[in-house]
């Protein structure tokens, strides 16, 4: 399995917004990639970023009842936003 970047998360969170993939996948798929991190006992500070960027995606399924999400869609597009800014710092 390839080690995924802060894009692909951008990617997952915006394929979300757009209604292609469910928040229950972009949890599970966060999930199974996060493990490469997990196993490594000294992070970059890029995996780092990437490792507690898949923490948020892992939880952007949590529901705050029965029908509702407890991170809209706001929350999503500043997740967006705050990725991106993480990537332009590295640069």
């Amino acid at each position: 399995m390839n080690e995924p970047t802060l894009d692909d998360v951008i990617e997952k969170l915006q394929q979300v917004l757009e209604g292609k993939i469910s928040r229950e996948a972009v949890s599970n798929w966060a999930e199974k990639v996060s493990q490469c991190f997990e196993s490594e006992s000294s992070l970059s500070q890029n995996d780092i970023s990437i490792w507690k960027a898949l923490d948020i995606l892992r939880g952007v399924d949590l529901k705050d009842s029965p029908k509702d999400y407890l991170h809209n869609e706001a929350d999503i597009r500043n997740w967006i936003l705050r990725f991106n800014a993480m990537i332009k710092s590295s640069e």
